[in-house]
């Protein structure tokens, strides 16, 4: 029983710091964003292009749905198959907002920080 509580203890402790980082890095960027009207960084044209096929794909699958939308990963296959997805996720979830995808960068980095975390773990700082 014991070393189920020890070992419940020290996931929460894994967790923590990546979170804590991850969700500072996010509210920074929405709050920049909202502040400025824009994002805290003015997009360039690739961010801009991957958040257009994002929305267009995803008015695809609205109008015309399911096939049609994965129809179109294979007529016309993204430039950045991820950072369309993100953003095709973000959309979804959040709606067309110039800040969604800032939220959903913010699962990538905790994911990050965390893998980092465990990998690190045990090591001296």
């Amino acid at each position: 029983m014991d070393a189920n509580v020890s070992m419940g203890g020290r996931f929460h402790r894994q967790i923590a710091l990546p979170l804590l980082l991850a969700v500072l890095f996010t509210s920074f960027s929405v709050v920049a964003s909202l502040r400025q009207g824009q994002l805290s960084v003015p997009t360039t044209y690739d961010d801009i292009s991957y958040f257009v096929d994002a929305a267009r794909r995803l008015q695809t699958l609205y109008d015309s749905g399911l096939p049609a939308f994965l129809a179109t990963f294979v007529s016309e296959p993204p430039h950045a198959p991820l950072a369309t997805l993100v953003s095709l996720s973000a959309f979804a979830l959040l709606g067309l907002r110039d800040w969604a995808p800032a939220i959903i960068n913010g699962v990538w980095v905790f994911l990050l920080l965390l893998c980092l975390r465990i990998r690190l773990s045990g090591r001296p700082w």
